[in-house]
């Protein structure tokens, strides 16, 4: 199912997954203050631990623990503290929660049962990161590839995807993201669970939650706003496979755009575009099923 979140749009209750000082208590943001400030409640890994930290910034919040015993239990408890609770922080001991600390289940759960409540990520490090602990996704580890090194073709993602045991995470730009997605969809399981983050902790921070099948549907829909960098989250594929472009997927659009009269000139130059694919093999494909 596609969810999509538009974090400071809507009158969503909110649940906060908070970065915290791994140290030094002073190495803390002024936004992460003011939003414990304002939580209702704070989830946490261990209260002992947390509560040193609130007593440094001086803010007394009833505190909840959740941690690796009952975390999976814990999804109950959270619906009902959110029909109570406007705004709920969640925090580890130290550090980022839902990576090596609680929260990725609960997360996963929310995600899943497509809970309507925003899930905001606050002062978690890189965009990447961000992404990654609002995604979801149970995973154990991660691969960054920062901005892929070829700009046309995906063997570099897809040898990543097929290597990996958790997720693979990358950054695309805004002239490349739909191109991107959409020869992807050619290539790997349309079943593929996919999280699209775009303007990060800004006034227009979205996250697209779904298949790839799913988000592409939606990327090519007058919806989705193309600004903004994006960083873009899968789960790995696991399998031997050799993928290769499956043309035999076009079939549908191909029918679709002869029907409407379009001529095959026509249709090669603007699917070739929309998928970044060879003119030559899209033309092959054509005249041969035509």
């Amino acid at each position: 199912m596609l969810r999509i979140q538009n974090t400071y749009k809507n009158d969503n209750k909110t649940l906060y997954l908070i970065g915290t000082p791994i140290g030094n208590l002073k190495d803390i943001s002024f936004r992460v203050v003011k939003i414990l400030k304002e939580v209702d409640l704070i989830y946490c890994e261990d209260k002992r631990v947390s509560i040193k930290l609130l007593n440094h910034l001086e803010i007394k919040k009833p505190l909840k623990a959740v941690h690796k015993f009952n975390e999976i239990e814990s999804f109950e408890s959270f619906q009902e503290d959110l029909r109570t609770n406007n705004k709920i922080a969640l925090i580890s001991d130290a550090g980022v929660p839902c990576i090596c600390d609680p929260g990725m289940y609960l997360v996963n759960k929310i995600v899943e049962n497509n809970i309507n409540v925003n899930i905001t990520p606050i002062n978690a490090g890189p965009a990447y990161i961000h992404v990654l602990i609002v995604s979801g996704l149970i995973a154990y580890s991660n691969t960054f590839l920062g901005f892929l090194q070829n700009k046309t073709e995906n063997s570099e993602l897809i040898n990543e995807l097929k290597k990996s045991k958790g997720v693979v995470c990358f950054y695309e730009s805004v002239h490349r993201v739909v191109e991107r997605l959409n020869s992807l969809l050619l290539q790997i399981p349309e079943s593929t669970k996919i999280i699209i983050g775009r303007e990060i902790s800004k006034i227009n921070e979205q996250f697209v939650y779904g298949t790839l099948s799913e988000v592409c549907q939606f990327i090519n829909s007058d919806e989705f706003v193309k600004k903004g960098e994006f960083c873009i989250l899968i789960e790995s594929i696991s399998s031997n496979e050799e993928f290769s472009f499956n043309l035999n997927k076009l079939d549908s659009e191909i029918k679709a755009m002869k029907n409407n009269s379009i001529s095959n000139k026509d249709i090669i130059k603007n699917l070739s575009k929309k998928y970044n694919i060879n003119k030559n093999k899209l033309s092959e494909f054509i005249y041969k099923n035509k």
